[in-house]
């Protein structure tokens, strides 16, 4: 594309950018069968930073988008808001919002994500400038996610999604549905999660498929060292070949948490798909001598830190950070911050 217009660069580099990494194929040549590309894009900073490796081990707002039994892990309400930035200012957003309401009741979910594509320069057929293209979409949601048994939760998340290019718009409905299995004893967690079923969208007069995606995975925490967790996830797009997800979680201290991880993209070049994270929380209104408060958040009890937070009016604030190389396309770099209360 060297020496075309800067609108056909701009288009072709989002083109390809959302064939590699969304599994579209549309702008694979697979006929322009699915839409709604953007959702399948991952959100998170955490999850990020593991290489995507997220399905046995979602138990926060990124359940939203990752596993919704993950919701039934959830102990305290939680608001978390993500970014990221991708070629040509590219720019995803996504909002979570979780409230469990009692352990046999389950945990409620909400989220919003928003993607944008900024005003390119159009040109006419005599390559005059003929105006601005913009492109963008949203998708907003409600999940829902209990136990089924001690250690079995499944949840759901149904979503609108609407979408707009240039004078074209339109709007469609999905559904995912998660499970996850956790066995605290042994470490051993797996989780499974299928996303955008029986989706689909409209675009002006067209009518397509959202983008399906199949996850499952298994984690490990070594009971003698539970500061260490590792993933390994396997995802299925509806028109692509299955891809490896593979990370690494390590809780340093009660404030710093390291990640790291690979994702399998193709055609992308060298380094394509690593991935490095970094998090830290704090608690702040902890009342002075609270008998916990020289234990590591991450191995307090849910039941102590729901005693904690809910009548001392404690909360936790936390940020991550995720590095991704995309090979060929350069870098990206993801925020998340939250809070839990």
């Amino acid at each position: 594309m060297r020496g075309g217009s800067p609108v056909l660069r701009a288009l072709a580099g989002a083109a390809l950018f959302l064939s590699a990494l969304a599994g579209s194929s549309g702008a694979a040549g697979g006929g322009g069968t699915t839409t709604g590309e953007f959702l399948a894009l991952p959100q998170g900073a955490r999850p990020i930073g593991m290489g995507g490796a997220f399905a046995a081990l979602a138990d926060d707002a990124n359940s939203l988008w990752w596993n919704p039994a993950g919701l039934a892990r959830a102990r305290i309400k939680e608001i978390s808001a993500s970014h990221t930035r991708y070629i040509e200012d590219i720019v995803s957003e996504f909002g979570a919002f979780v409230l469990p309401l009692s352990p046999k009741a389950g945990t409620l979910g909400a989220s919003f994500t928003h993607y944008n594509i900024p005003g390119l320069t159009s040109y006419d057929a005599s390559k005059n400038a003929s105006g601005k293209i913009t492109a963008n979409a949203w998708a907003a949601s409600i999940a829902y996610g209990r136990y089924l048994a001690p250690n079995i939760s499944a949840g759901v998340n149904v979503k609108m999604v609407n979408q707009k290019f240039h004078t074209e718009s339109g709007r469609g409905f999905a559904a995912d549905f998660g499970a996850q299995y956790k066995h605290p004893a042994s470490g051993f967690g797996a989780g499974f999660s299928a996303q955008n079923i029986g989706g689909s969208a409209r675009l002006g007069e067209d009518t397509s498929s959202l983008p399906r995606m199949f996850r499952g995975g298994i984690s490990y925490t070594p009971p003698n060292f539970k500061k260490l967790t590792f993933a390994l996830d396997e995802e299925k797009p509806n028109d692509e070949d299955p891809k490896a997800h593979v990370g690494a979680e390590w809780k340093v201290n009660n404030a710093f948490t390291f990640r790291s991880g690979w994702e399998q993209l193709r055609d992308l070049g060298g380094g394509a798909g690593l991935s490095m994270g970094l998090s830290y929380i704090t608690m702040l209104g902890a009342p002075s001598g609270w008998a916990g408060e020289e234990t590591p958040w991450w191995e307090r009890k849910s039941a102590e830190t729901d005693t904690l937070v809910k009548p001392d009016g404690a909360y936790f604030v936390f940020a991550d950070y995720a590095f991704v190389s995309l090979g060929s396309f350069g870098d990206t770099h993801r925020f998340t911050l939250g809070v839990k209360f």
